[in-house]
């Protein structure tokens, strides 16, 4: 299953700004750190995940996602392996 943030956090408040810095600053009540530095905006992706799939108020349902390969089918894309990552299920 894939889980888009953005799109769960606009359906529940579609008059907020969405872009990752502005929904962490809107869950939390701070100013995300080194943002957009890969590592940390995948670290506060999961924490936002997190805090919005374990409240009531977001809706991960019927999120359809737009892959890229599907425009460009030229391109050779591959998955990312989240095997290694211990907050995925990978079943």
């Amino acid at each position: 299953k894939i889980y888009d943030t953005m799109k769960a956090f606009k359906k529940s408040y579609p008059k907020k700004n969405y872009k990752l810095n502005d929904i962490y600053k809107d869950l939390f009540d701070e100013e995300m750190k080194d943002h957009h530095k890969a590592i940390y905006d995948c670290k506060n992706t999961y924490k936002c995940f997190y805090k919005m799939f374990n409240d009531k108020n977001f809706n991960f349902i019927h999120n359809n996602i737009n892959f890229a390969e599907k425009g460009f089918p030229s391109l050779d894309l591959n998955p990312c392996n989240t095997s290694v990552l211990p907050f995925f299920n990978n079943s």
